[in-house]
């Protein structure tokens, strides 16, 4: 009977006619629908899932089951889903009602960058150790390497280690200088001593240089090594026709023998003379004016030069003995180094000469009187003069 379903719904029997079922009318529940149906029709939106939760209870009471970016009582609120920050880890979450999505930071992964990734799986570190970061990896290169990943070589010649002109060759967390000449040592800072042993020949001199030496070679060798005898320009000859060779720094002359010159005497010249009629001829050699040589000139000019100082030499060694001897009047004292004494003559006496023929030498005499009856008497009283020859008179002065 519908009455049994409360009227609110069709009454069937069952099939083994011992009970019966209520097929309750839209808006209705229960065993014979005598509750009102709280989800009917259906209150929840946006596809919400209604929930009858007053079963068994009078009034109606219903719960909503929202979709995901929608919420309230009847699920007629829109929501964001990146208020409540679901990614992880720092990323960024972007989405909208229906979904979101977060972007993971370098080295993190998942829905949600929950997954922390390690970044040194991949080795990146070229010459060098990785170690895994939250942000990411950070390598530590090996001795001689550099970059973010190791990956540049360090060049150490860079900082031009090599001293002394030395050459620098990088290496591997390394160099190697290529010294020169005279220096050695890593850097080529050591100074090498090339004069012990001294490589000199005949133990001369040697004189260091920093990447070489020289030698101080003695007279008559050359060379690095004083090894090398010293050959000028006469040391072969070169004058012919019995020519004498005068060698220079860094040439020579020939002296040539009268018929021959040039410059090693290989020609032979005709002397010739010049009459008053411009007309050369041939000569004999005892007519003949021979020239002097051009490479004679040099040798010609000395001996004049020779022969002028020794003529004024000689002149002037003259003059200052002759001006010597008459200063000194040396000659009145070689020939009259004494003086005479002379008796003073009164009456008839002789007479005083009167010419140089009268004066008597050093041999001679004194001049004999004449003799005479009556002579007068004679003073005998000494009296001295000397005798001055004057430099401008003939005739000897008495004083």
């Amino acid at each position: 009977e519908n009455e049994d379903c409360s009227r609110k719904g069709i009454c069937y029997s069952n099939t083994s006619m011992e009970g019966y079922e209520c097929q309750c009318c839209s808006g209705f529940v229960g065993q014979h629908c005598e509750e009102q149906d709280a989800c009917y029709p259906t209150p929840c939106k946006n596809n919400g899932i209604c929930v009858d939760i007053s079963q068994g209870h009078e009034g109606s009471s219903f719960q909503c089951l929202c979709p995901y970016g929608y919420t309230g009582k009847t699920c007629e609120e829109e929501t964001n889903p990146c208020i409540s920050m679901p990614c992880q880890n720092g990323a960024s979450c972007y989405g909208n009602i229906t979904q979101f999505y977060c972007e993971c930071p370098h080295g993190f992964s998942g829905p949600l960058c929950q997954h922390n990734l390690n970044e040194c799986e991949s080795s990146p570190c070229v010459h060098g150790i990785c170690v895994d970061q939250e942000d990411g990896y950070k390598c530590f290169c090996k001795p001689g390497y550099t970059g973010n990943r190791c990956e540049y070589q360090y060049n150490e010649c860079e900082s031009s280690p090599c001293a002394n002109g030395g050459t620098c060759s990088d290496r591997v967390n390394s160099y190697f200088c290529a010294c020169g000449r005279g220096y050695t040592g890593r850097r080529c800072e050591i100074k090498i001593d090339l004069c012990e042993p001294n490589p000199c020949a005949s133990h001369r001199y040697c004189l260091d240089q920093g990447n070489n030496y020289t030698c101080e070679c003695p007279n008559g060798y050359s060379g690095s090594d004083c090894d090398t005898p010293f050959r000028t320009a006469c040391s072969i000859n070169p004058c012919t026709n019995g020519g004498t060779c005068w060698s220079s720094m860094d040439s020579f002359y020939c002296a040539c023998r009268p018929g021959y010159t040039g410059k090693t005497c290989k020609e032979e010249f005709v002397v010739k003379t010049i009459t008053n009629s411009d007309i050369i001829e041939e000569s004999n050699e005892s007519d003949l004016q021979v020239p002097i040589p051009i490479h004679m000139d040099h040798l010609h000019n000395v001996y004049i030069a020779a022969g002028t100082l020794a003529c004024a030499f000689v002149i002037v060694a003259l003059i200052v003995t002759v001006c010597h001897c008459r200063m000194n009047k040396t000659y009145k004292r070689f020939m009259f180094g004494r003086q005479f004494r002379c008796k003073t003559c009164h009456g008839g006496g002789p007479k005083p000469p009167t010419t140089n023929s009268d004066w008597f030498t050093g041999k001679d005499k004194a001049p004999t009187a004449t003799p005479s009856r009556n002579l007068p008497s004679l003073d005998t009283t000494d009296m001295y003069y000397t005798l001055d020859f004057s430099d401008s008179q003939s005739s000897p002065l008495i004083q």
